[in-house]
């Protein structure tokens, strides 16, 4: 595995040298639109519907719609100096944290010189029972994220969502007005309690991945389809009417001395 960042998890005054290696493997499996009579892959391009043309990437802006048909241009800003490090803010409880605000997973691995430092937070952290919320800035953003052990102290960051990014509605779905007999609830935390068991994740598996990688190796078995070549993907406008004019003129003259001999024997036959 490649890393995916490289820097410090600062804890008070201990700073411990880490990288952070991606956790999750992306469970889709990419696809292509191709061109059905060459088999080649289909471009996209940024269109002007007013200029009616393709639009350079130089010749574009970012803008936010202020209102319907209203844009602010902003400029990008300044690509800012990213700081290697991954800032522990404050350490709380599992339960409380919202799983609802999780999202990407690393594993942290020690740097040099970090494997005792890095072991005493995974310990502490473990026999407390506390996780840590974290600061950190991935590529060009800095994001919340929750740094926690596992069962044999290795760590894992864990990236989080903000707050704000939650939409709130949805928190109110619940609140029926609806009233629930006392046996009704009593069958049903029996048949949830009968239904418990430990959680293994490697018994739920993804079957319909599962089955669409069969079926990409069936069709691999019958034959892969291949796009021409670079060469004959498509001739310039310019250039295929070059070579369309070239060839009427190589044809004319091909044919001139036969048109000569004909025109010969025309006007002898005449006399």
């Amino acid at each position: 595995m490649r890393p995916f960042f490289t820097g410090i998890l600062g804890f008070g005054l201990v700073a411990i040298p880490i990288q952070l290696f991606k956790a999750i493997e992306e469970e889709k499996t990419a696809t292509h639109w191709l061109h059905r009579l060459c088999h080649s892959r289909i471009q996209y391009q940024k269109w002007c519907p007013h200029c009616q043309r393709p639009v350079a990437l130089e010749e574009l802006e970012k803008a936010v719609e202020v209102e319907p048909g209203g844009y602010v241009v902003v400029e990008p800003p300044e690509p800012a100096t990213a700081e290697r490090a991954v800032s522990i803010l404050s350490f709380h409880p599992a339960a409380e944290i919202d799983p609802m605000l999780y999202k990407s997973a690393y594993w942290v691995k020690p740097g040099q010189g970090g494997a005792k430092p890095y072991r005493l937070l995974a310990a502490a952290m473990h026999s407390t029972g506390l996780w840590a919320v974290a600061q950190v800035r991935l590529r060009t953003r800095t994001e919340l994220a929750v740094v926690r052990p596992l069962a044999n102290l290795t760590l894992v960051l864990q990236g989080l969502h903000y707050p704000e990014s939650v939409r709130q509605e949805g928190a109110h779905f619940g609140e029926l007005e609806v009233r629930l007999e006392e046996r009704e609830e009593a069958m049903a935390v029996q048949l949830v309690q009968a239904m418990q068991t430990p959680f293994r994740p490697e018994a739920y598996l993804n079957r319909e991945r599962a089955e669409w990688l069969r079926r990409v190796e069936e069709q691999r078995q019958q034959g892969v389809v291949r796009p021409p070549q670079a060469a004959e993907l498509g001739t310039p406008v310019a250039e295929l009417l070059d070579r369309l004019e070239q060839s009427l003129k190589a044809t004319r003259q091909a044919q001139a001395p036969t048109r000569r001999a004909r025109g010969r024997r025309a006007s002898g036959s005449g006399r």
